[in-house]
């Protein structure tokens, strides 16, 4: 077989063929995070350029064992392909490649011994080229191409496949880098849903006691045995109950603001809301001798809005106003 009559397309037409062949695969490594679609691709377009039989690439761990395989050949059962890479890695061509961290040409197969002949194979390989994928000084990963006849690659193809092996070696490590800040952001947002339902669960839960710990404060403050030191002792477990409730709406509503659940608009009485925002801090204002008097007008609209958030703006305000205000003069 005359190898030169076989090859026209290779050799009449290299410029252009290898400027296709960057093109697309610049553009395939740029397109996409899928990594073992756009190596296969890759591999298809290169095989076809070089006018290559065949063609792997070999993604390689940091101790050179094989983490992913990808085959221009589609028709070896898995048995074979698992043999096939093995024995390439242990000691053919693949394996000095990686050790070596060197690209190379292997003109005759039948001449080489880094090349291995599987038995029963029934692709015939004369001719090889190989170039490692190499990023940050390590090899990551092999290319081969294979061809039927000898001395069918030639240097301009072995630098071409060293261009081509540097562009898969970003793709890869950006490929990775990617997994691993996806993986990442799973975990994250795992644990943050499991931070929000645990604050949940721990607000509602505390709400309960602190109901009955305030109904039995006002208990005490109706019973008529109790001097007006022990009022005002119950008055300020109210207090602090009420300042316990409001922070607990507080946490509760950042919950529901961090998992995107935003409350429902509604006609509000916003005279209503602030009575009662009013009413939580009485206690507060008395015990600081702070007058705390309300003016609201009659006959108010109602306003759409979200009652629960209004009043906790509005006891935000009274609260801050009572703490930093100055007591009256007496």
């Amino acid at each position: 077989m005359n190898a030169g009559k076989d090859r026209p397309y290779v050799e009449q037409n290299l410029s252009p063929a290898l400027g296709w062949l960057l093109y697309n695969v610049s553009r395939e490594f740029s397109s996409s995070l899928d990594l073992d679609k756009v190596l296969s691709s890759v591999l298809s377009f290169t095989v076809q350029v070089f006018d290559a039989t065949v063609g792997s690439i070999f993604l390689l761990d940091s101790r050179g064992r094989i983490t992913k395989s990808i085959l221009a050949r589609q028709n070896l059962s898995p048995e074979v392909r698992e043999q096939t890479v093995v024995t390439v890695m242990e000691k053919g061509f693949g394996g000095w490649v990686y050790r070596h961290a060197k690209a190379d040409i292997i003109s005759d197969t039948r001449q080489d011994s880094r090349w291995i002949s599987l038995p029963d194979d029934p692709l015939i390989t004369l001719s090889a080229v190989s170039a490692p994928l190499i990023r940050r000084g390590q090899v990551t990963g092999i290319v081969t191409l294979h061809h039927p006849e000898p001395n069918h690659f030639n240097g301009e193809q072995l630098d071409l496949i060293q261009t081509i092996a540097g562009e898969a070696a970003m793709a890869v490590e950006n490929a990775s880098l990617y997994k691993k800040v996806m993986d990442e952001h799973v975990k994250l947002k795992q644990l943050d849903e499991l931070k929000n339902e645990f604050v949940t669960h721990v607000a509602h839960d505390l709400k309960s006691p602190l109901h009955i710990i305030y109904s039995y404060a006002e208990l005490l403050r109706q019973f008529s045995g109790l001097n007006k030191e022990g009022q005002e002792f119950a008055r300020e477990i109210q207090t602090a109950i009420n300042r316990m409730k409001s922070l607990i709406s507080n946490v509760l509503d950042i919950n529901r603001i961090e998992m995107g659940i935003e409350s429902e608009l509604e006609p509000t009485d916003i005279a209503a809301v602030v009575r009662e925002s009013a009413a939580t801090f009485q206690s507060l204002a008395l015990d600081r001798k702070i007058s705390l008097t309300l003016d609201v007008s009659e006959g108010l609209p109602l306003v759409k809005g979200a009652s629960v958030r209004i009043g906790q703006v509005l006891m935000n305000l009274v609260g801050n106003a009572i703490k930093f205000a100055l007591p009256a003069a007496k």
